[in-house]
């Protein structure tokens, strides 16, 4: 039970620590335009949605059973528009899956929030040592951070971000 709520927290912990690295990016057409080289952290962060988004498919695979229920803790990282009108990004617990729509719980509000997959940016789920997969915005973000900060991140984190059967596919 102690080690369950250890990984829960851990789990929670990398989920804050993504989504604060993730969102402090800037905006990539601002700095394209100013030609500041920090636009290619945006297009970087842009491919890892592009992965997260290519491995959906077996990622749901994974973790929803018939019914489109999780069968384990499983978060997705989705954008949306948030009241000031701008996008903006926030981890949900994975609830439901059925006709093509999600259902999640918001991470910071608690809401429950109905999403499709085309809002997914990112992905997460333990694997049996409670140690994660997916969190590609989080492994993107571990050169740019202080190196202490970066190895306690990637204690969290399994050595691949997708599981070795999924390599094959």
């Amino acid at each position: 039970m102690q080690m369950k709520v250890k990984g829960r927290l851990a789990g929670l912990a990398l989920i804050g620590f993504a989504f604060v690295t993730t969102n402090a990016l800037p905006d990539a057409t601002a700095l394209a335009s100013l030609g500041n080289p920090q636009a290619r952290a945006s297009t970087q962060a842009s491919q890892t949605y592009k992965t997260a988004q290519s491995t959906l498919p077996l990622f749901l695979q994974s973790v929803l059973d018939a019914d489109g229920k999780p069968v384990t803790d499983a978060s997705i990282r989705i954008s949306h528009t948030g009241p000031d009108g701008k996008e903006h990004a926030k981890w949900v617990s994975l609830l439901t899956f059925q006709h093509g729509v999600f259902v999640g719980k918001a991470s910071e509000e608690g809401e429950l929030t109905a999403f499709t997959a085309q809002q997914v940016l990112d992905w997460t789920f333990p694997n049996a040592q409670g140690k994660y997969f997916g969190n590609f915005t989080a492994r993107k973000s571990l050169t740019n951070i202080p190196a202490n900060h970066a190895v306690t991140v990637s204690a969290q984190l399994t050595s691949q971000a997708l599981p070795a059967d999924w390599r094959s596919l």
